[in-house]
């Protein structure tokens, strides 16, 4: 008789790498604005917006922006202080 080995589990899924970087915030209370850059471009996002089709932006701070994930809505956001990645 033949024995079949187990089926490998697939790999779990986790949330893309953040490869942006936070250079800071603008604008006025409640309508502040985050401004992030990678190698290729800048990117401006307010609160709820998508940046890069794969991260939500969840909180701005003074010093820091916290990026949560489109499609992993249950994995905590990643915070991310000023010229930090």
């Amino acid at each position: 008789p033949r024995i079949e080995a187990p089926e490998a589990a697939p790999p779990e899924a986790r949330p893309p790498e953040i490869d942006v970087v936070y250079l800071g915030s603008f604008g006025r209370a409640g309508r502040r604005i985050a401004v992030f850059a990678d190698d290729e471009a800048i990117y401006n996002a307010m609160l709820g917006d998508v940046v890069k089709e794969q991260f939500r932006l969840v909180a701005i701070g003074h010093e820091s922006a916290d990026l949560g994930f489109v499609d992993f809505p249950d994995v905590e956001a990643e915070r991310l202080a000023v010229g930090g990645s």
